[in-house]
């Protein structure tokens, strides 16, 4: 797909998903017997609206095919919550046929006993927010015990983690929740010919939003309200953190949502990153700064939390043999439009003729890493076979420091973490795939480019492997070195104690 057509998608995403907001917020109002704003509804089902517009509009401009499916209740995606959703591998548009039998989601019905542990969790932070000593929630997610204890011991308990419930469990009819939105679009005359579209987003709607709204409303509502809260920017997603933000605006506190990974933000488009910045006051940024005022300069408490226990890789090893090339995988288009202005099977073609590229090294021992759930080694491909491959379920964090160089595939933390570490690093892209004009991204390329990381052409990095020099010339010549800091420095500073002030005076 050429850039204008990007370009347009991403216009017209834009564009349309002001008036669906408002289009929903109306039916969920009257649902659920409220009276509630956009600002409050947003942070519920404006991730699960902005992914499926994208997902709409991108097939419809890719597959060029008609997206109108009969289908019965059977076959429908009926979605928990946003996370069903979001791993969905297809979003359908359904002609609806009429139903005949009856499925249940195989989880209990919440029950006494998690009401209770809900309770007997609250307990604590609620009488801590009632005295007037806590005042700020963090989202712990990224935050290992020791920056966690840090935190609330430093600020005398002023920060402490939000603490998490158990709102989903529950046994239902699917029968009984289909039938339920046919109802409801019937109610609110969401006509097939008038708003085909409309029609669909409450179909597939996650169930967290209409049938079990009023369950995770009434658990949410045990949290006292905190003056503020930090979240992690992936941690969006999860459905009771959406809940909790929610009464926060209703509150008019303050929200601050921390970048990711190490290119959100950089691109013209991506879903969460939209969605963060609409719903908080302030974004954290790893260290880049652009005119936006909601973007504030920070740190990357993902570098300090998962690599404190590591220290700096020494470069013994003087040869380049023993390589881990990590297969990052090729994103969802629909989900972030920004390094991969291609087809996934070209993407995946580039790759394949660097492996072969670098397979004719003498000497050279490739292992292949792939991500947790990846499709490679599914495949049965048998160019793959020839290299040994780790276990998807291998961590990042046990690759460091066990190879000479680490080749990756994609714009990746993994990086950032690797230049922090010490440990060589190759980021390969070739330069006829990309095509973002982005400013900001390209900044993020150049400084990778000059820093003698980024490679667009495999001849580079055979040249590299093929030379005489030993790995440590290359890595540690102090141009280079210069450079990888001014990176770190600008889109990945590494989170430490002394700047816990800064974090405070933030929130």
């Amino acid at each position: 797909m050429k850039v204008d057509s990007y370009n347009k998608l991403n216009s017209h995403y834009k564009k349309i998903y002001p008036d669906y907001l408002n289009k929903i917020t109306r039916i969920l109002n009257k649902y659920h017997k409220k009276q509630y704003n956009t600002d409050y509804w947003e942070p519920i089902v404006g991730l699960y609206l902005r992914r499926f517009i994208a997902k709409y509009l991108f097939q419809k401009k890719t597959k060029k095919k008609n997206l109108d499916k009969i289908a019965s209740y059977k076959n429908v995606n009926l979605n928990k919550n946003y996370n069903d959703f979001a791993d969905g591998d297809e979003t359908y548009f359904y002609k609806l046929k009429n139903l005949n039998s009856s499925d249940y989601f195989k989880i209990d019905k919440i029950n006494f006993f998690l009401r209770v542990m809900n309770t007997l969790r609250t307990i604590v932070p609620n009488i801590l927010i009632k005295l007037g000593i806590t005042k700020i929630f963090f989202q712990e997610s990224y935050f290992k015990k020791n920056l966690r204890n840090f935190f609330s011991l430093r600020s005398f308990f002023n920060l402490i983690s939000l603490p998490k419930l158990d709102c989903e469990n529950y046994r239902i009819d699917k029968k009984k929740i289909f039938q339920n939105r046919l109802d409801l679009i019937d109610r609110y005359e969401i006509n097939n010919k008038k708003d085909f579209f409309l029609r669909n987003v409450i179909i597939s709607m996650p169930i967290n939003y209409i049938e079990n709204y009023n369950i995770i409303f009434n658990e949410v509502k045990k949290i006292y309200v905190s003056d503020a809260i930090y979240v992690d920017g992936n941690e969006v997603k999860f459905d009771f953190i959406k809940f909790y933000i929610a009464e926060l605006i209703l509150r008019k506190k303050k929200i601050l949502i921390g970048q990711h990974a190490l290119r959100t933000g950089l691109e013209d488009f991506n879903v969460y990153f939209d969605y963060s910045k609409s719903i908080s006051n302030f974004y954290l940024t790893w260290g880049w700064k652009n005119n936006d005022k909601k973007n504030i300069k920070f740190y990357s408490t993902r570098i300090f939390s998962s690599l404190k226990k590591y220290k700096k890789i020494n470069l013994i090893k003087k040869d380049k043999s023993n390589i881990c090339f990590v297969l990052c995988g090729f994103l969802n288009m629909e989900e972030n439009i920004c390094d991969n202005f291609i087809e996934n099977h070209k993407a995946e073609k580039a790759r394949i003729h660097l492996l072969e590229y670098i397979n004719k090294v003498k000497g050279i021992k490739i292992t292949l890493k792939p991500r947790q759930g990846s499709f490679i080694i599914k495949k049965k491909n048998n160019f793959y076979k020839k290299f040994k491959i780790l276990r998807d379920d291998v961590r990042m964090y046990d690759v460091f420091g066990n190879y000479d160089v680490i080749i990756f595939e994609r714009i990746s933390l993994g990086i950032a973490e690797c230049v922090y570490l010490n440990q060589p690093v190759i980021f390969y892209y070739p330069k006829n795939l990309y095509k973002q004009k982005n400013k900001k991204l390209n900044e993020l390329l150049s400084s990778l480019k000059k820093a003698n990381i980024y490679f667009d052409d495999k001849k580079q990095i055979m040249n590299l492997l093929n030379s005489k020099n030993d790995i440590s010339k290359w890595w540690m010549n102090e141009k280079n070195v210069k450079n990888r800091n001014n990176f770190l420095n600008k889109f990945a500073r590494t989170f430490k104690y002394n700047n816990f002030n800064e974090f405070k005076k933030l929130i």
